[in-house]
């Protein structure tokens, strides 16, 4: 069989075993039972074990425990079809008259290809099984740890109580959390979100709990991380932006915003747009120190994943603009990316001015810290130390307000800050434009003549630079700065 033939043969075989994993909770719920029927039922209750394979592999447990037992024990995970049935996040469409679309399952499975339920699919593919050979992974990148911690949901054995399948990907429970706590009593009278949370589901609608989460796979943790053997393995390069990427084709819109639920106010404050955006800046920032942090006190320092990857990969023949800038310390030492200050700096000076100074000054000693590549212990102190001064800034950005007057203040900030984007990376004029594109896009909500306006169409101008530059080698640092010049003009 050729290669090919096998991948198509495995999409298959995945897609199959989510239509028997459906059947199978149909089985188990009695058919044409809504499971918000069975929630209604007491806690305690349990239903004949009816699921051959389960009970099968209950058999081959030491101890032997009911599959519905497991299935609602807090900390275990359910499966992405213990939610489809059609009475609750399985609708073909959205109901109206609902607190939630109730068509979640349908949008996460029919996502686009480089969204979350397509994360394992990924890894067939023939870049993926290059950057496996590369790394000299023992099995194939669709059965390799290293690459199904991120590109699936990927649990231990003993936290499965229902049917969780490596091929789904991405599954709900990935950024949901488990629901074996709460699966069976979250539509039960009297059963709050704040119950649901404390029997172990992620709050969503807690900026700083849903940026750290999903930057476990968009950046690293403790467990998992892209260092720059996988970069250079030819794995992309980890880049994130909270309110974008939960807004996104590669998020499809599953909920429903505040303002369309009943009794809006009780839910606190905005939770997408630019509330979300701006905290993303800074959990991002302080979570990048911790990573930071974590990577000195290893082994294998230097880690130049951290650092910015135009100072060594560059063309040689047209690269004299980088000469031409000038360097903030030795020139020749690869710097610490400012990726993650880069826009950041600008929300600080505008909710927490006077910390921006002292945060700058900080972020520079870091950075000729990290370039010096020689004392890691005080890179890890350093980071360590900003990133506590960083919870109350994170605290003060959370708590914004933020006006048409604020947002077009901090776009006009980041546009200003033109030489910085010139001398610096990339990644960090990519940073300033997902900000931008952000910030434009809610403006545009409550004011829809922007869209036809200058101020959009520079945006769309620096998106377009990046889009049509993807490789460091071809990005014109001179051009950006330019068009950043001329929105600064359009926002007077």
């Amino acid at each position: 069989m050729s290669s090919r033939h096998h991948d198509e043969e495995m999409k298959r075989e995945s897609n199959m075993k989510r239509l028997v994993s459906i059947a199978s909770i149909a089985v188990v719920t009695g058919g044409f039972l809504w499971l918000g029927e069975l929630q209604a039922q007491p806690a305690t209750a349990t239903a004949p074990a009816t699921d051959t394979a389960a009970a099968q592999e209950a058999e081959d447990e030491e101890a032997p425990v009911q599959q519905d037992e497991l299935v609602e024990k807090p900390g275990m995970y359910t499966g992405v079809v213990s939610c489809a049935n059609t009475g609750c996040h399985g609708s073909p469409a959205p109901i109206s008259n609902s607190n939630v679309l109730q068509n979640e399952y349908d949008t996460w499975l029919h996502g686009p290809p480089r969204s979350h339920v397509r994360a394992w699919e990924i890894l067939l593919n023939k870049e993926s099984k290059l950057i496996g050979k590369n790394m000299r992974l023992k099995q194939s990148p669709d059965k390799a740890k290293i690459c199904l911690d991120c590109h699936s949901t990927n649990v231990a054995k003993e936290k499965v109580g229902g049917t969780v399948e490596i091929a789904d990907g991405v599954q709900c429970e990935a950024c949901h959390g488990p629901a074996g706590g709460w699966r069976a009593r979250h539509t039960q009278a009297g059963w709050t979100h704040q119950d649901s949370v404390n029997a172990g589901m992620i709050d969503q609608r807690d900026l700083r709990a849903r940026a750290k989460n999903c930057l476990s796979c968009h950046m690293g943790d403790a467990t998992k991380t892209v260092d720059h053997e996988l970069i250079a393995a030819g794995h992309p390069i980890l880049t994130f932006e909270l309110d974008n990427f939960t807004e996104s084709r590669l998020m499809p819109l599953h909920w429903k915003a505040l303002k369309d639920k009943p009794n809006a106010e009780a839910y606190g404050p905005p939770t997408h747009g630019v509330n979300a955006w701006a905290v993303g800046q800074s959990v991002i920032f302080s979570e990048g120190l911790t990573h930071l942090s974590r990577q000195a006190k290893s082994e294998k320092w230097p880690e130049f994943a951290s650092m910015s990857c135009a100072a060594c990969h560059h063309n040689l023949r047209t690269g004299e603009w980088r000469q031409e800038r000038g360097y903030s310390g030795r020139a020749g030492l690869p710097p610490w990316s400012p990726v993650r200050w880069s826009v950041l700096r600008h929300v600080v000076a505008e909710v927490a001015p006077e910390q921006q100074a002292g945060l700058d000054t900080d972020v520079n000693e870091l950075a000729t810290l990290v370039a010096s590549m020689r004392r890691p212990e005080a890179v890890a102190e350093k980071a360590d130390s900003i990133a506590k001064r960083m919870s109350a800034i994170t605290e003060k950005v959370e708590s914004t307000q933020w006006s048409e007057k604020r947002v077009r203040s901090l776009m006009s900030r980041i546009a200003t800050d033109a030489d910085y984007f010139y001398r610096n990376d990339r990644q960090s004029a990519e940073q300033a434009t997902w900000a931008l594109v952000s910030l434009s896009a809610n403006l545009s909500r409550t004011n829809p003549k922007l869209v036809r306006g200058g101020v959009q169409k520079s945006v769309d101008d620096l998106y377009k630079q990046l889009n049509k530059m993807p490789m460091p080698d071809e990005y014109e640092s001179s051009r950006f700065k330019e068009t950043l010049v001329q929105l600064q003009k359009q926002l007077k």
